[in-house]
């Protein structure tokens, strides 16, 4: 927002961020996250024996399923517990289909079923 940055939900609420917008001379701009963020987060959760499945809008949209591949990649042997899937789509019809694998995955299916 202007000359500052901030990591959502890290160091700017979404209330804030609003009241920001409201006030603000120009759109704010986002950012793909980083390589690195993207290993730390997959491999953290892998260390906690959990097998992760990255959900992403269409690489037509952003760039931020390349940092998934590239973070993912960057890990070694732990790579194959993390699965990467570009939706191909955004807003609700990417959030119907995270919602239906979350529902099987709650309900024990595999990473592969899920």
């Amino acid at each position: 927002m202007g000359d500052e940055t901030y990591k959502d939900g890290e160091e700017i609420t979404t209330a804030e961020f609003y009241g920001r917008l409201k006030a603000a001379a120009s759109m704010p701009t986002t950012s793909q996250v980083s390589v690195i963020t993207m290993e730390n987060i997959f491999f953290s959760l892998v260390d906690k024996e959990f097998d992760v499945l990255g959900v992403f809008i269409s690489e037509k949209l952003s760039g931020t399923i390349q940092s998934a591949y590239q973070g993912r990649a960057s890990s070694g042997s732990k790579a194959g517990k993390v699965t990467i899937v570009d939706i191909n789509s955004t807003s609700m019809t990417m959030g119907f289909q995270v919602l239906a694998a979350g529902r099987i995955a709650e309900a024990g299916a595999s990473l592969t079923d899920v």
